[in-house]
């Protein structure tokens, strides 16, 4: 069985193989909050990899289904960590790709509501732009980096 999501617009549909994401999360970092235009980014990651530029793994984990030829591979910088891809079209995200850990985000919204969207933790808080007191973890960076409080103070250990 497979998860199908879209753009905006359905010009771009892909599915991924059913698989418990590796992580919910709400992301406070500015490039997710810039690149989104919101204040926080509900994201689902998946143990997927995917060579740099390629749209599909070779494992059939992610296969694009429709529109392949509307997917714009996009690098904020030279250097960035993430490789996102938007529909050329709406220019809606589709997914973004994490070469160097194996890893696909992508989020709950380009489902259709056909995934319960739990977030396990909150990533990046550091650089929030607001407090969020719902009793998750927090952590300033990445998952496993200094854990946070609600309103962004280290938690002492």
């Amino acid at each position: 069985m497979y998860l199908r999501g879209q753009c905006f617009c359905s010009s771009v549909q892909f599915e991924i193989v059913q698989m418990k994401a590796l992580a919910q999360t709400l992301c406070h970092c500015e490039s997710c909050r810039r690149s989104h235009s919101t204040a926080s980014l509900a994201c689902m990651t998946f143990p997927i990899k995917l060579e740099d530029g390629k749209s599909a793994d070779s494992e059939g984990k992610l296969r694009i289904v429709k529109g392949e030829d509307k997917l714009k591979l996009y690098h904020h910088t030279p250097n960035s960590y993430s490789r996102r891809y938007l529909c050329k079209e709406c220019g809606a995200h589709v997914f973004n790709s994490i070469p160097g850990m194996g890893m696909v985000t992508t989020f709950p919204t380009v489902f259709g509501g056909a995934v319960d969207f739990k977030p396990d933790f909150h990533v990046n808080y550091g650089e929030k732009i607001f407090a969020v007191r719902d009793g998750l973890p927090k952590y300033k960076g990445f998952m496993g980096s200094e854990r946070l409080d609600d309103d962004g103070q280290p938690i002492a250990v």
